[in-house]
């Protein structure tokens, strides 16, 4: 009997507990580069909503408020007028990243919440964890943008935002993989959630001023 090859490449290894950051830099490396061909091998592990939490998102969104807090209590920002550069009060700037990073984290599941509802109505279904995944993931590229503020270069900045904006993308690549939303609906399912995310934005901006103004300069 002759025996065929298998090219099929195996799984990168999964930690059954634990933090594994080789795993995390993997992951995002893969989801930059190849990200139709990561959603689908996302949507096979089939992982959970804590498996995806503890083992990639809680790691790859610290980048957003050490971002945050270096720039903001280390860094400083510069007047444009004066030319002073103003730093936040260094216990402030570290509560506000905390806050910051625990808001990151619920605002996400919040995002799931959205598109598990969604996805009906444009001709898809998917549970829980994958809308949770397509989320979770397609934030890789905004939380590596956050990284490149922390040099107080103005191109490095602009660069990063050109990155973090790439997250619009890594989530549009992965809607009809995650969600069965056929693609003749995607775009329309992508500016229904995009408004509805905005929606949910703006009404934390607004709970941010009412209760954060004067807490920044403490």
């Amino acid at each position: 009997m002759n025996e065929q090859a298998q090219t099929i490449p195996p799984p990168p290894p999964q930690a059954a507990s634990g933090i594994d950051i080789g795993s995390v830099v993997n992951r995002a490396i893969q989801i930059m580069s190849k990200p139709k061909e990561t959603w689908v091998q996302i949507k096979s592990e089939g992982k959970s909503v804590a498996d995806i939490y503890l083992q990639y998102f809680v790691i790859i969104l610290l980048l957003k408020p050490i971002s945050q807090f270096v720039q903001g209590s280390i860094v400083g920002f510069t007047n444009p007028v004066t030319k002073e550069v103003v730093r936040a009060g260094f216990f402030s700037g570290l509560i506000w990243a905390v806050i910051s990073y625990g808001v990151a984290l619920g605002i996400t599941y919040v995002a799931a919440l959205v598109i598990e509802k969604l996805a009906p109505n444009f001709g898809g279904s998917c549970s829980r964890s994958d809308a949770f995944a397509l989320s979770a993931y397609s934030l890789t590229a905004s939380c590596i943008g956050a990284a490149f503020g922390i040099i107080p270069i103005a191109l490095l900045g602009f660069l990063g935002t050109l990155v973090g904006l790439y997250s619009l993308y890594l989530f549009y690549s992965g809607i009809e993989t995650m969600t069965g939303v056929p693609a003749a609906k995607k775009l329309s399912f992508f500016a229904v959630y995009i408004v509805a995310m905005a929606l949910v934005f703006i009404a934390l901006a607004i709970v941010t001023m009412v209760f954060g103004a004067g807490m920044f300069f403490i």
